[in-house]
């Protein structure tokens, strides 16, 4: 006999979709799991990886349903992003057309597979309703201090015209299209997560009993606390000089406050400001400005592997305690995010710069003294015994650096510090296909929050994807509007037009015929295209009409779920009555039973509220509400006494629940 896997995978689906078998239960006495797993990025078809994902999360939700867990396992999609809007460059269609058939297929696939997802919790994060609660989110995150905007160096395709994480730069190209990387100076906002890195690090502790060392030290190492010394190298007056005064000195860290008498010359990262400022303003030959174009191509990670390169930037800094005169080099192995992006370089102490000093001739200082017997090949970074450092002589190097720290403060020419190799997040790319930061630029006020209650502020549709740059940028209507704060748009003019008496635009009414889907919810918006206000480019919004669902006074809806208490005689129950109730789609049918109890809930699968998104329906839950008689006449008292001596022993179940205990409880107290 062959398996007829199709048909039975039909069937199977069937009934768990008509049963709402993946749906959490409303039986808020059981205990909850939560499962999530994540979501895929609508590119359009399912692949393994998503299968094999998937396939663990599900057997974890089935797992815990047999157990008797409420579970929820939703799943959504990860909506905005690159891809999309390159598809969409691609095959001359909208992104968001693209997108949403894309989870149309993908989500029938995942379907398919028989996973055991909610439905009724699909959502995508391009959606209008999520992209309102994010950005509520980010104008809250705003306004306590943990998203904020700065000007930086970022990473920058020329192809794709969208900035770059450090990570999506491979070797100097764009990770998804292969176009060399330059660098551009632009303004982003960023998420300050750096202010929880001393917390995220101390935390760590406490994942020490289940989780692997070596994940553990991963993430140690990408926090990466130091602790050291910060100060400056004043520049030499003829360095000055030839920066046209912009520049007066650099500032370093260094763990190694131990070395620093050792310091031999300055080395800075390619992107420091100082390096692009002589870059830009062609104090570097033909090929010093080569070689800094190239070393900016090569991504972080991958710059402590590469063999060591650099050049004399001609500058000179002065040691702040020696007053020695000290070259400031170009060097490959210096990272801008790390410190400042200037290395004070100690050749005899530190493999790096022996590496890079012995390279280019540049000399050797020893500062720390190993102990005898031990052979020194190269830089010696071992402990030892300080010489050559002024009043720290005959120190051991480990003490050495706090007296030094001190010393540096007492002068106040530099401050012990803790710095972090994490970095903020920047959040802006500089793209159409993702959620709008819903910040205004205000010439007066500068960035302003939009109002709560005028949010989501949504993309407009009407623009024109080709590539050609961000299409945000040449809709008026978008990037026009008014400051939330002060009001303020264009110019104040002295004699008001008689029409709009001043406001720049004309009020008018008109009406326009919706139609409510049914299971449509208090709060949720309805969109009719082209029906807004008219912008100043002549393009004509939308219209989006907030729902306010009336509330019945017997029916209580609670999302796709509608509730009603229904008052039941209590001989109804012992007598196995059939009554009728309302439903939302005629009369329902229920049979009491004798066992039925007092808020019991009956269940009507498929009776509820249709989803507006998947069209698939709630439950209709009938509570009952047993009713008592207030008081009873001497006939039916007496009818009631014959029927509850009738039940004997069972009529009095108090006394068999107790049996004994008046015993035990003599027993206990010696009586």
């Amino acid at each position: 006999m062959s398996y007829d896997f199709k048909s039975i995978e039909q069937k199977r689906q069937k009934e768990w979709a008509d049963t709402n078998a993946f749906e959490p239960s409303d039986d808020t006495s059981k205990p909850k799991k939560y499962i999530l797993s994540m979501f895929p990025y609508p590119s359009g078809r399912i692949h393994m990886g998503h299968v094999r994902n998937y396939t663990i999360g599900d057997a974890f939700a089935r797992h815990y349903r047999k157990l008797g867990f409420n579970v929820l396992h939703p799943i959504g999609w990860d909506a905005f992003g690159l891809p999309a809007e390159n598809a969409a460059i691609k095959h001359q269609v909208h992104p968001k057309k693209w997108t949403y058939e894309n989870i149309d297929y993908m989500r029938a696939e995942l379907k398919g597979l028989g996973l055991s997802f909610s439905t009724k919790r699909d959502f995508a994060t391009c959606d209008a309703e999520y992209t309102k609660f994010e950005q509520g989110f980010i104008i809250d995150m705003w306004e306590k201090g943990l998203i904020y905007r700065k000007g930086g160096l970022l990473n920058w395709c020329p192809h794709d015209l969208t900035v770059l994480a450090n990570e999506q730069v491979e070797e100097g190209k764009c990770w998804r299209c292969g176009t060399e990387v330059v660098l551009r100076e632009m303004n982003q906002y960023y998420l300050a997560i750096t202010n929880y890195a001393a917390e995220l690090l101390e935390d760590i502790k406490t994942l020490e009993k289940g989780w692997p060392k070596q994940v553990l030290t991963m993430q140690e190492n990408w926090i990466g606390r130091s602790e050291g010394l910060e100060f400056s190298f004043e520049l030499s007056e003829s360095s000055k000089g030839l920066l046209n005064g912009k520049f007066d000195r650099l500032s370093v860290f260094t763990t190694r406050a131990d070395t620093v008498y050792g310091v031999t010359y300055c080395a800075l990262a390619a992107e420091h400001e100082i390096v692009r400022y002589m870059q830009q303003n062609g104090l570097f030959d033909t090929d010093m400005s080569a070689k800094v174009s190239a070393m900016q191509r090569v991504a972080p990670r991958d710059r402590g592997a590469a063999p060591k390169d650099g050049f004399d930037t001609g500058l000179m800094v002065i040691h702040p305690l020696t007053k020695e005169s000290l070259p400031v080099w170009v060097a490959n192995f210096v990272i801008a995010d790390y410190g400042s992006g200037a290395v004070m370089s100690v050749a005899a102490h530190d493999e790096r710069d022996y590496e890079f000093a012995t390279k280019f001739g540049l000399p050797l200082k020893a500062v720390i003294k190993a102990p005898e017997g031990t052979e020194v090949d190269g830089a010696y970074i071992g402990e030892g015994v300080m010489f050559g450092s002024g009043e720290f002589d005959g120190m051991g190097n480990v003490e050495a650096r706090a007296a030094i720290i001190k010393k540096f403060e007492s002068l106040g020419v530099g401050k012990g510090v803790k710095t972090y190799r994490l970095r903020d997040w920047g959040i802006s790319r500089q793209r159409y296909w993702g959620t709008p930061i819903p910040f205004i630029h205000c010439d007066k006020c500068g960035v302003v929050p939009e109002k709560k209650e005028n949010l989501p502020v949504l993309l407009p549709e009407d623009v024109v994807i080709d590539g050609s740059g961000n299409p945000l940028e040449k809709h008026t209507g978008f990037m026009k509007c008014t400051c939330p704060k002060c009001g303020g748009e264009g110019e104040i003019v002295k004699e008001r037009c008689p029409k709009c008496k001043g406001k720049g635009y004309e009020e008018t009414t008109e009406s326009v015929t919706v139609d409510i889907p049914a299971g449509i919810d208090d709060g949720n918006r309805i969109r009719v295209a082209g029906r807004g206000n008219l912008s100043k480019s002549g393009a004509r919004g939308d219209l989006y009409i907030v729902i306010n669902v009336k509330e019945d006074k017997k029916f209580v809806r609670d999302g796709d779920n509608v509730y009603l208490e229904v008052p039941v005689f209590f001989t109804q129950t012992l007598l196995s009555d059939t009554i009728k109730v309302p439903g939302l789609r005629g009369e329902l049918e229920l049979n009491l039973k004798p066992s039925t109890k007092d808020k019991e809930q009956f269940v009507f699968k498929n009776e509820g509220v249709p989803n507006v998104r998947t069209g698939a329906k709630g439950s209709f839950v009938v509570q009952i509400k047993m009713v008592h008689p207030s008081k009873l006449s001497d006939e039916q008292k007496e009818l009631v006494e014959k029927l509850h001596t009738s039940f004997g022993f069972e009529g009095k179940p108090h006394e068999k629940e107790y049996e004994g205990l008046f015993d035990k409880i003599k027993h206990w107290f010696g009586y």
